[in-house]
């Protein structure tokens, strides 16, 4: 179906609104779906938006449109430089101070703007866009509630256990999961690796540098609405997450929830073995937990 919409659109470029092809382009980010189209569609794509400029479009529908073409690499410089100005963010001002769903536009649009930013700094550092996000990351994190299911829970024991203890393992970060490890495959606890200046700001604690010798892994778990509904093909947004953190300098692993209660690693054993081949196996498939 997503791929007979773009070729609708390709077919008909010329009628197509901005509009109409943001929600387009926003269900292939949603879905995490790559069209038979390609780079054409893409390009299409921003094609109708740059010559139906006169043609309002609501700010939100911009970042979304914006970040749905970042995620498959047709983000451009001058979109970039539009979004990120003064013009565009007062004309975002204006739209909350006058929108009729004060309770949750405006929490919309501010969620969006920051994963724009937070996309554009990681994938385009060359255009030099501050990060202006940090105290409201802050404040959102404050406000999550720590995962406490059966998912988290196995996999937090299990990991302890491969890894050997829980004072190399911090759990209920940004990234979920993540345990340090040196070239001997030894355990490193994370507060030997965190410098002190790190320490003494919790902001920086998800912010840890690379060191030479060393190996950050983010351990991810996949819950099924990570995925499209009666398939394993992964949202969007994860697959956005993943190459990001890649960039950083992450060792990714993730562990669908159908991997862990398949028939496969029914027992204890079967899960510890599970985890200690994705982290210590050189030959290690990654196919078996991505998706």
């Amino acid at each position: 179906v997503l791929d007979a919409l773009a070729q609708y659109i390709e077919d008909n470029r010329e009628y197509i609104l901005p509009d109409i092809m943001q929600h387009v382009l926003d269900c292939f980010y949603t879905l995490g779906h790559y069209p038979v189209a390609g780079d054409q569609f893409f390009s299409i794509c921003t094609d109708i938006y740059l010559k139906r400029e006169n043609l309002h479009m609501k700010g939100l529908n911009t970042l979304q449109m914006s970040l749905a073409l970042n995620m498959y690499g047709h983000l451009t410089s001058n979109l970039i430089h539009d979004i990120f100005n003064i013009t565009f963010l007062d004309q975002l001002d204006d739209e909350i101070s006058e929108c009729y769903s004060k309770a949750k536009y405006p929490a919309r649009v501010r969620h969006m703007l920051m994963e724009l930013n937070r996309a554009v700094c990681i994938d385009h550092p060359e255009e030099k866009i501050p990060w202006f996000h940090e105290k409201y990351c802050e404040e959102l994190f404050q406000t999550l509630t720590v995962p406490n299911n059966a998912f988290n829970t196995e996999v937090h024991q299990v990991l302890s256990q491969v890894i050997g203890g829980p004072e190399v393992l911090r759990s209920n970060t940004r990234t979920h999961y993540y345990y340090l490890l040196d070239e001997e495959n030894r355990p490193v606890p994370v507060n030997e690796y965190i410098l002190s200046m790190e320490k003494s700001d919790a902001r920086q604690n998800t912010d840890i540098e690379n060191k030479p010798g060393y190996r950050r892994v983010a351990l991810l778990l996949r819950k099924e609405n990570s995925y499209c509904i009666n398939s394993r093909q992964l949202l969007g947004y994860h697959q956005v997450e993943r190459r990001h953190l890649e960039i950083l300098g992450y060792t990714v692993i993730e562990v669908p929830h159908f991997m862990w209660y398949s028939m496969a690693h029914a027992t204890y054993e079967d899960k510890i073995l599970y985890l200690k081949n994705a982290i210590y196996s050189e030959s290690y498939d990654e196919s078996k937990v991505r998706v």
